[in-house]
């Protein structure tokens, strides 16, 4: 065997071991580029899950809200009415001299109060219950969007 042939059968065994190592190094990223793959398809699934959740309860939370706010306006002429109904009036704390102006006495006022009307009481009553609403809503929409349940 001579020198040219050795060198032949040499390169012929480092080709094929080089081949070798680079299909093996191939299948190993393909296999890799796949699992990977699949995995993000899992987590991208999962998100779409959990958004579709949580839009779900952003929407149940938006319909509760909207059915109730439509609500607050009899709600607060019933408060009004029942306050009524019981003889308690509404009234705010002024100063003497808009009581006494108000009320048309010319004496000191003791308590200094003046009575509202039904209109701007059941109008106080609702905006009152449309905040609490508002609020108790906005915690709702912060706790779903944390994760957490209604």
């Amino acid at each position: 065997m001579n020198l040219k042939e050795f060198f032949m059968w040499g390169l012929l065994v480092i080709t094929g071991l080089g081949l070798t190592y680079v299909k093996g190094h191939s299948d190993a990223t393909d296999s890799l580029t796949l699992k990977q793959q699949a995995d993000q398809l899992v987590a991208a699934r999962q998100l779409e899950v959990e958004r579709e959740t949580t839009q779900r309860a952003l929407s149940e939370l938006s319909l509760n809200w909207k059915a109730q706010l439509d609500q607050t306006s009899s709600a607060a002429a019933g408060v009004v009415a029942d306050l009524k109904s019981r003889n308690i009036s509404l009234s705010v704390q002024a100063a003497d001299g808009v009581v006494c102006r108000t009320l048309g006495g010319g004496g000191p006022v003791i308590d200094g109060r003046v009575p509202i009307r039904d209109e701007d009481g059941q109008f106080l009553i609702g905006e009152a219950k449309r905040a609490d609403l508002q609020i108790k809503t906005l915690q709702g929409v912060i706790r779903t969007l944390q994760g957490g349940s209604k």
